[in-house]
């Protein structure tokens, strides 16, 4: 669940939660990326339906449009991301309507733009049109239900999803509650309150089209300021499409016993420098550095860092370096160190001198967008630390229940993450370090960062799978 609709849903209970009501019911309950259940007050009982068994589920249903409740036993129903996959959800609508009890709210909180995803399909997007919609629907069946808002929210920064907010009422002749989630204006566009025509702060460009005008305009006022300047006065980050190779042996106070290197002039000026722990994955190394040859941005340093001296990686790593144009090295540590890498990771961060770094191992692969998806999100709003989901290709990865080439939905905690789905602030990885050496060394840097606290580790993720673990 991403921020935005966990800070709404927390509203919704703050607004509505009144001493009658006892009983919620949450509608799509399955806890994939976080639930509801974990801001709703205390003394409610919350019951949890979906149609497979999982965290959060305290009810399969063996009818997805048949709920085995009696009429009106409900006093809240929320429903969050899950509308958009239900392929027939104005029938879900009425059955939540009918559970729901006289004077219960009911609250919808489904995206409005954003990518696919199913689970196992993805249907729908909602308009500011569709809390009327649904009105419309069930007073033509016959079920009374009042509109009390609707609103589209303006996304979150390193966030890609706008939600779409419905809140409902059962009507029992007592006037609605006063508050609204709403009330906060400058977050939301295209709202409709109860008793009021016409929307509040209405925009008839979507926050999609919106920023890509802005990126358009942007665009131009570039192209128009190259066309002004000489070319020599053009700063470019492009690399140079012949690349100089360089190698050496190093002293033995080193901790490298050889390095390989070309584009070097780049790596100063590179925003990320991604450092990959190698040993002896031939194949798989290969794979890797050709999905980072393919990636949409090339702004990054690759480095890679193999654990002791091997001949055959050597010779690998150094065609691979001569073919690619991407700003590349690799060292060879001086002794193998045989600690999962992590010695050669807390030496990545004691001396990267990019303002955001990656850590990853020589067994992943990545997406053509990864970077550009990861290092914008960053950038644009300034974050400390940006995530992205996962594929493990194996069954049971670190012991969880997950089966092959299954999505992995990430987290920042121990357990939650790999260390190749998020990058990092250099200074902030500099802050804690790479300290634990043992198997769980991973789950202890990650635990380290989120322990700076929100005012030092500003975090999001990219809500997209955009690496593969093998």
């Amino acid at each position: 669940m991403h921020a935005s609709a966990l800070e709404y849903g927390k509203r919704f209970f703050d607004i509505h939660t009144g001493d009658r009501f006892q009983r919620v019911l949450d509608i799509g309950a399955l806890d994939i990326n976080g639930s509801l259940r974990t801001v709703c007050p205390a003394h409610l009982t919350y019951t949890g339906i979906d149609l497979s068994p999982g965290k959060g589920v305290d009810c399969v249903l063996t009818d997805p449009y048949a709920y085995p409740f009696p009429d009106g036993h409900f006093h809240m129903i929320v429903s969050t991301s899950c509308f958009e996959h239900d392929p027939l959800f104005w029938i879900s609508f009425l059955e939540c309507v009918r559970v729901l009890a006289p004077g219960g709210v009911f609250y919808i909180n489904a995206p409005s733009n954003g990518f696919y995803h199913g689970h196992p399909f993805d249907h729908w997007r909602f308009f500011p049109d569709a809390g009327l919609a649904l009105q419309q629907w069930a007073h033509r069946c016959g079920v009374a239900i009042d509109l009390l808002e609707s609103f589209t929210g303006e996304r979150r920064p390193g966030e890609f999803w706008n939600d779409f907010v419905m809140v409902f009422r059962k009507p029992d002749g007592s006037p609605p509650p006063p508050g609204l989630i709403s009330a906060d204006t400058a977050s939301c566009t295209n709202i409709r309150r109860m008793g009021q025509t016409g929307f509040i702060g209405p925009v008839t460009h979507t926050e999609d089209m919106r920023l890509i005008d802005a990126m358009r305009a942007e665009i131009a006022r570039l192209r128009k300021g190259v066309e002004h300047n000489p070319p020599q006065a053009i700063t470019r980050t492009v690399p140079n499409p012949d690349p100089v190779c360089q190698s050496e042996a190093l002293e033995d106070g080193s901790p490298w016993c050889f390095v390989h290197r070309n584009n070097t002039a780049l790596a100063h000026h590179m925003p990320l420098t991604i450092y990959v722990v190698a040993y002896r994955r031939y194949a798989q190394i290969a794979c890797l550095v050709h999905s980072l040859q393919a990636q949409t941005m090339p702004e990054f340093h690759l480095v890679i860092l193999h654990d002791g001296p091997d001949v055959q990686m050597l010779g690998l790593l150094s065609k691979l370096c001569r073919e690619t144009t991407l700003s590349f090295e690799f060292r060879f540590s001086r002794s193998r160190h045989n600690d999962y890498g992590h010695s050669l990771r807390e030496l990545a961060i004691r001396y990267c001198q990019s303002d955001y770094i990656m850590l990853t191992n020589d067994d992943n692969y990545y997406v053509p967008t990864f970077v550009e998806l990861m290092l914008t999100a960053a950038l644009r709003h300034d974050l400390d630390l940006v995530l992205c989901d996962m594929v493990h290709s194996h069954d049971h990865p670190g012991g969880r229940p997950v089966g092959s080439y299954a999505a992995f939905p990430t987290h920042p905690s121990p357990g939650n993450v790999d260390i190749g789905c998020f990058i990092t602030r250099t200074a902030r990885a500099k802050q804690v370090g790479f300290r634990d050496k043992a198997a769980e060394g991973d789950g202890t840097f990650v635990a380290d960062l989120i322990a700076l606290g929100p005012a030092a580790m500003r975090w999001s993720k990219v809500e997209k799978i955009l690496f593969v673990h093998n």
